[in-house]
């Protein structure tokens, strides 16, 4: 999973590049941001023109209707199971699914688990959810601040910084998946605790940042935050069970839905307020916030290696 997340910021890097490319060549910003929305619909309708809908090839199914348990279900064929569904079908029953999916993976957190394995997803996702609080704003705010003086940064010098940060990132998981992973073979929980750090450092430099270069100096000790992810689901893998994982990461993505709303509706509000107070009190408190997740991940790291769950 580290390496897709690479592959993923590469992506980013080559965005960041055309959009650079774009502005150096004067092309309009609403026209930049109509071709990323256009190349957004277009991929959506590609998926649902070519990806066809199917039912399961498998009888049995990890979350059932409750009006399709029935005894013939089981007796289904590989032919019946292949036949496509309508596009009105397929709509509803996804749709239906969906909300009973959503309800039924809620359930992990009431599920009985050995040792401590319960108290550490409530406290993984409560961490997870602190750091993308923290993550989601720090990606949305600095653009915004870095108009502010001492910066004042053109969209030119915006979109450079924004090419670095994959760059950054990428350079940051190798060296956490070679030196820390594959050399030293740390846990992976204590990897993710250096991930949030990461992060508080980062952002707490942004705030006590003077000038343009602190801003790209903090890059690289934000740079092992592209481990937190892909070193999370695989330390939630280890506790819940194998039926249990796709759940888990289902939850884990709303949670990092509703970050996003939180950080909007208090974050943003924070910034507003003391921006001219002190227009790195936000950073400041985005650093508490992140050292404090980081805490939490310590805590599951000492008890998880006591009870020798995860690698």
């Amino acid at each position: 999973m580290i390496i897709v997340s690479i592959i993923f910021s590469l992506g980013q890097y080559i965005a960041s590049k055309l959009v650079k490319l774009m502005l150096d060549h004067q092309v309009e910003l609403i026209v930049i941001m109509g071709i990323a929305e256009g190349l957004f619909i277009l991929t959506i309708l590609l998926g649902v023109l070519l990806l066809k809908s199917k039912k399961p090839k498998k009888a049995k199914l990890l979350i059932e209707l409750p009006d399709q348990v029935h005894e013939s279900q089981a007796n289904l064929t590989a032919e019946e199971d292949s036949i496509p569904l309508t596009k009105i079908e397929s709509f509803w029953q996804i749709t239906k699914l969906s909300f009973i999916s959503i309800y039924e993976s809620a359930k992990i957190f009431l599920v009985p688990r050995d040792g401590h394995r319960r108290l550490f997803l409530y406290l993984c996702f409560l961490a997870n959810f602190l750091d993308q609080f923290v993550f989601g704003e720090e990606k949305g705010l600095i653009g915004t601040y870095t108009k502010l003086a001492p910066f004042k940064w053109t969209a030119i010098q915006y979109a450079s910084y924004k090419a670095w940060r994959p760059i950054a990132q990428i350079l940051g998981m190798t060296f956490g998946l070679v030196v820390f992973k594959m050399l030293f073979k740390f846990r992976d929980t204590l990897i993710i605790v250096f991930a949030i750090t990461s992060m508080g450092l980062c952002v707490l430099w942004i705030g006590l940042a003077t000038a343009s270069w602190m801003i790209y100096a903090s890059l690289a000790p934000g740079s092992l935050h592209g481990l937190l992810n892909p070193l999370t689901y695989t330390f939630m893998s280890c506790i819940v069970e194998p039926d249990e994982i796709g759940k888990a990461f289902a939850i884990s993505s709303i949670a990092q839905k509703l970050a996003g709303f939180a950080q909007t509706a208090v974050l943003q509000n924070i910034y507003i307020a003391t921006v001219d107070w002190y227009q790195g009190f936000v950073w400041i408190l985005m650093s508490v916030i992140s050292l404090s997740a980081a805490v939490i991940y310590l805590l599951v790291h000492i008890v998880a290696k006591m009870e020798r769950i995860g690698s």
